[in-house]
């Protein structure tokens, strides 16, 4: 069980999804 290397794919996948959401609507307005 690596948590620490799932740990960090997650913290990734938030943040890229982060990132599109707060880009998506920066564009949207």
């Amino acid at each position: 069980m690596n948590n620490i290397r799932t740990g960090r794919a997650l913290r990734s996948l938030c943040r890229a999804v982060w990132f599109s959401f707060v880009t998506a609507l920066a564009g949207g307005k």
